[in-house]
């Protein structure tokens, strides 16, 4: 469907919804019918009054208001984060992080010192 709220852009120049597989009425206002018919190709069940594009009967006099609905996930492969690749991403950049942190504890004997001082604190206020 087209939401009506594209009659409300006034300052378009280039419009072009070719092979969107588009159905409905298009807005008839004056700015869409400087558009020829290459803006609206690929699309069969699309009707443009103002570039003399019939609209069969079967078409909504009145189109229903945009509505906000968020897409299934499996819906777009565009869009949202595909929960497989957000874990392996998170456990490579935690083996990373443990293996970064190994290394500046070997390399470094204050921090290293420092950070033994600390967990035994932990360990000793924790059990205590």
């Amino acid at each position: 469907m087209i939401p009506n709220q594209l009659a409300e852009l006034y300052s378009l120049e280039i419009f072009n919804v070719s092979y969107n597989s588009l159905t409905g009425r298009m807005p008839e206002t004056e700015q869409f019918g400087a558009f020829d018919e290459t803006s609206y190709y690929g699309n069969p069940r699309l009707c443009v009054l103002l570039v003399n594009k019939s609209c069969g009967s079967e078409l909504p006099n009145v189109l229903p208001p945009l509505t906000n609905t968020a897409p299934n996930e499996d819906e777009d492969g565009d869009g949202g984060l595909d929960m497989e690749d957000f874990l392996w991403s998170f456990g490579v950049t935690s083996v990373v992080a443990f293996l970064a942190t190994i290394a500046v504890l070997a390399i470094n004997p204050q921090w290293r010192d420092a950070w033994f001082d600390f967990v035994e604190w932990r360990l000793l206020w924790w059990l205590l």
